[in-house]
This record gives structure tokens, sequence and C-alpha cells, in this order.
């Protein structure tokens, strides 16, 4: 993706000058454009445009593994350890999807995923426990869906990517109703 947006303005002269630069900042991001400069790449006609994945969990690993697995997957991902930090979070960057722990201390997973529903903010839940009870009280909430640790990001995008259409689905009728 760097090469292609470098590329596009190979006959820019002062562009080609920082080339080597840009690329440089491109790859120290992880492949995810963010604003490496004052107007970022948006000067230049192009931006990246990531979709941001809120993960939410009380365990450091799972935040570590998963998150780095996403990331890799090419998501912008956003972290919280506790209920209280989610809200916020999502609150000032307004995530695509949230990945929330159902079993947290504090705030519970299904209270932050009732929240983020309010906020128009789609959530999926996170869980060690295949307790039948809870799923349904957290698909109840208006979660999308849910995984069960532990979790393997290779195998998980498929079901995150399915509840991303399904999020703009659901938006696309709300819209259209309205």
């Amino acid at each position: 993706q760097a090469s292609q947006i470098l590329n596009r303005h190979h006959s820019n002269s002062c562009f080609t000058s920082i080339k080597p630069l840009i690329k440089a900042l491109i790859v120290i991001q992880g492949g995810i454009v963010r604003s490496v400069f004052p107007h970022s790449l948006t000067d230049f006609g192009s931006r990246i445009m990531s979709t941001k994945i809120l993960l939410v969990d009380d365990e450091a690993l799972v935040l570590a593994t998963f998150g780095k697995g996403l990331r890799n997957a090419g998501y912008d991902i956003l972290f919280a350890s506790n209920g209280k930090e989610a809200l916020e979070v999502a609150e000032n960057n307004n995530p695509d999807l949230a990945i929330v722990d159902i079993r947290m201390p504090g705030i519970s997973g299904i209270d932050i995923s009732k929240k983020l529903h309010e906020a128009s903010i789609p959530v999926m839940h996170l869980t060690a426990y295949d307790d039948k009870a809870t799923l349904d009280q957290a698909l109840a909430q208006g979660a999308l869906g849910y995984l069960i640790k532990p979790i393997d990001a290779v195998r998980a995008i498929p079901t995150i990517k399915t509840a991303l259409e399904r999020a703009k689905d659901m938006l696309r009728l709300r819209t259209a109703e309205d």
C-alpha cells in the first residue's frame, strides 16, 4: 500500500525527494498510515483509511497477542483494559467495532455492550466461557456475535469481517428508515 501511494506521485519532484522518509515512516507505523505529518498524506491526494477496532479485555496477554494479530491483518487497534477505559476510548475515537470480554472486574462486558450499542457502536464479545445463558444475554444487548478464548486472530478475521458487514447493513437500514 505504501508503495502504491508513493508511486502515484512519482512526478512531483518535491515529493520524490522526501519519498524515502515517508516510506520509512509508513513502515514504522506497521503498514497503517496515520498522521505522520501535520497533514498526513492528504496533501498528496491519498490517505489510507483503516477500520478501527476497540479491543477490551482485562488480560494483558489477550490485548497484546490478539491485538497484534488484528493489527497485522490491517486493522487499527484501540485498547482498553477495563470498562471505564473502554467507554472513554469509544467516546473519543468512534471505533467501527468493539470486541469486548464478557467477564471483567468493575463494569461487565455485557454492560459495556449495552452502552456501546446505545452509542451505535457495534459489539462482538470475547469470552473464555461457553455459558449459553451469558452468551444469550450478551446477544440480547445487541452484540453481533462472540469469539471463544483462546483466540487465533487469523481464524477470527472472517467472523470480524462478517460482523463489520452486518453492522454496515444495519446502519444502512436505520438510515433508510429515517
